[in-house]
């Protein structure tokens, strides 16, 4: 099946029907290009949604990341323009490689989604804070102080993530 099919498929997505994207996501994950069409549509506004969704959907599927494409994904935190991408990939942060040369610029984008409107975005970035906590533990403290506060001041949405957080095995520096 030739890229462009899934490139026209993905600037055309009404943003609503994900089963065409589950069913095309069948055809064309085995292809060696997939991952790669998919990082790229993350800079790409017209793909963004449904380059993003199909991502996750692929990680949620098993499968894996190097290094090199989990920078990528990384470099393209700042390009992503909809709430539905932004969450997309905040969902799959877990799964992504983040070296420690990275460690900042997803610390700051975590930290600049924490302001916006949007509760599914703050939620996730609670968890994506923890996430990038447990890799590196000098962000231990800030983290803790940030989850403590969300339990105080969030909505109740949030403050359930934030209770699915703790109960992580991981937890026990919170």
């Amino acid at each position: 099946m030739p890229k462009s099919e899934l490139e026209t498929l993905m600037r055309n997505w009404d943003t609503k029907d994900t089963s065409v994207l589950a069913e095309n996501y069948e055809i064309y994950c085995i292809e060696v290009w997939f991952p790669s069409l998919l990082i790229a549509a993350l800079r790409d506004k017209s793909m963004q949604d449904a380059g993003s969704w199909l991502l996750k959907y692929h990680l949620d599927d098993g499968a894996y990341l190097d290094n090199k494409q989990s920078k990528a994904i990384i470099k393209a935190l700042n390009t992503l323009q909809s709430w539905p991408s932004r969450l997309h990939i905040l969902q799959c942060l877990a799964k992504l490689q983040v070296q420690a040369e990275d460690k900042t610029s997803v610390w700051k984008f975590l930290r600049s989604n924490l302001s916006r409107e949007n509760k599914f975005i703050r939620a996730w970035s609670y968890h994506g804070i923890f996430e990038l906590a447990c890799r590196f533990e000098e962000y231990r403290k800030d983290a803790t102080a940030m989850l403590t506060m969300a339990e105080r001041d969030e909505s109740a949405s949030i403050k359930a993530r934030i209770r699915q957080i703790r109960k992580d095995r991981r937890a026990v520096w919170l």
